[in-house]
């Protein structure tokens, strides 16, 4: 006994205009996932940037025991070590 199997495509109007809706909705998500992800690519880097600016600046405010103090892009007040390491000191000395 063989069996054959007929299977017949459906072309009902509405399944037709699902599938059309479906595809455009799936293609326009997929733009926007795309557009998206270069858009905060971009915002990252320029937080890196700002944040780079900011940690590279400080400012000379002074002396303790012979060494320059300097202040930082949050207010810490600072010298440098012997080791080139930095050594907090109280805000309160620091003359800016």
């Amino acid at each position: 006994m063989v069996v054959i199997t007929v299977q017949m495509i459906v072309t009902h109007p509405k399944l037709l205009y699902m599938k059309k809706l479906t595809t455009i909705f799936i293609l326009l998500i997929s733009i926007t996932n795309f557009i998206a992800c270069d858009s905060s690519d971009n915002n990252e880097l320029e937080i890196e940037e700002a944040e780079s600016i900011d940690t590279q600046l400080e400012w000379r405010c002074g002396t303790h025991n012979g060494n320059t103090l300097y202040t930082g892009p949050r207010g810490g007040c600072y010298y440098y070590n012997s080791n080139n390491n930095r050594t907090y000191v109280d805000r309160s000395e620091c003359s800016c």
